[in-house]
């Protein structure tokens, strides 16, 4: 991988060849990192990007509200399908529109009638024959692909749809996938750390997905590239955790790896799987998440997140999950039940953390190695923000 930075174990931070080290070493309102110390410094949304807004199977024909950015905002369809955000706001009294209800294609405001239409625009006021030239509300920019429905963060005129996410694998026929979405009661990019950084699968999932060798034996490699971080794991030789043996009928010893990669804002993909003697094997030595596995992997899977911030202290949680070839209904809904089991876990120690913080929010956090990711994950963010503030 030319031009990456590779960190196997330690706290290396330098540029990496690409004009931006200063970004990367930029540490804003005193040093973020220092002595083994870290601050968890929060810092401003991106707003020219594409965010999950809702799963396509909850938005409808009845409006639905959902806070993203720390703006209200109501969805819903038109009567031919097409999937409308506008500002959940009603322009003349700052009321929600989410609570009304549909005329033909419009919402109609349930305080005092007023009707908008897709764009926004307000086509009714009850008793005047002209409407205020100014009426209106914000109208989003809306994508739907990979089973969901995006809006665009900033002004909907620059939208740029290839700044899209790249879930190819759940449109794939070579793979089945499943996913949905979860209310996470903390700041986003501390979900964000929570997948960059999986030593704690042996802990917060040793019922499920996990094993304390996770955290022991895992070998650790963090690239950090200008668009995006990836942090590649692999525990070798090892009995698989007892989940997976259970699940997948796997004996004996096996080699895991865990790909994570990271692409501002908050898209964040995983490449995983295990098998015996997989180390190595045909090649197999990646650092790309879209890299292929080997044909003798017991398990693949790719996991596709997008985490929305809601406010600074919550954030949506969208995932689909991929399995390389065809999987069973049955059998599909099985895992995925395993995978929800999981993700609560993650919700209720996120949680409690969150909560916690609130009480200190400028303690210093102790930095670890397996940290590495998780800090340069939160560089790449802050520089995607600094860089939008510049434009």
């Amino acid at each position: 991988m030319p031009g990456a930075l590779r960190v196997r174990t330690g706290v290396h931070h330098s540029g990496f060849g690409t004009g931006h080290a200063e970004d990367w070493n930029h540490q804003p309102e005193g040093r973020e990192f220092s002595e083994g110390i870290m601050k968890l410094r929060t810092h401003a949304f991106q707003r020219n990007a594409w965010y999950a807004a809702a799963m396509g199977d909850e938005v409808t024909r009845k409006p639905m509200r959902r806070i993203i950015l720390g703006d209200p905002v109501v969805l819903f369809r038109t009567r031919a399908g097409e999937a409308v955000a506008l500002e959940d706001r009603c322009c003349h009294r700052l009321s929600p529109l989410s609570p009304g209800q549909l005329v033909d294609d419009m919402i109609e405001c349930p305080y005092h009638g007023l009707c908008f239409n897709s764009e926004g625009v307000c086509t009714h006021v009850p008793g005047q024959v002209d409407v205020p030239e100014h009426a209106r509300v914000r109208a989003y920019a809306v994508v739907e692909r990979y089973g969901v429905v995006w809006i665009w963060g900033g002004e909907a005129a620059g939208a740029d749809v290839t700044k899209m996410p790249d879930w190819r694998w759940v449109e794939d026929e070579g793979w089945t996938a499943k996913g949905g979405y979860f209310s996470i009661p903390c700041h986003y990019m501390m979900s964000v750390d929570n997948l960059m950084d999986l030593s704690h699968v042996g802990y917060v999932h040793k019922t499920t997905i996990g094993s304390a060798l996770d955290g022991e034996e895992a070998e650790i490699d963090t690239f950090a590239e200008e668009d995006h971080v990836t942090v590649r794991r692999w525990t070798r030789n090892r009995p698989p955790p007892p989940a997976y043996a259970a699940k997948h009928g796997i004996e004996g010893l096996v080699d895991r790896w865990q790909i994570i990669e990271f692409r501002a804002p908050c898209h964040v993909r995983t490449f995983k799987g295990m098998g015996p003697n997989m180390h190595g094997a045909e090649g197999f030595d990646f650092t790309s998440a879209e890299a292929d596995a080997p044909e003798s992997a017991v398990t693949v899977s790719r996991g596709n997140t997008c985490i929305t911030p809601e406010t600074e202290t919550s954030c949506h949680y969208f995932t689909v999950h991929c399995h390389r070839g065809h999987v069973e209904e049955e059998r599909l809904d099985q895992i995925w039940t395993s995978t929800v089991e999981t993700l609560n876990q993650d919700v209720e120690i996120l949680a409690r953390t969150q909560e916690n913080i609130a009480y200190n929010p400028d303690a210093d956090l102790v930095f670890i190695h397996v940290d590495e990711g998780v800090e340069k994950a939160r560089q790449l963010a802050r520089m995607a923000v600094r860089k939008e503030e510049r434009a």
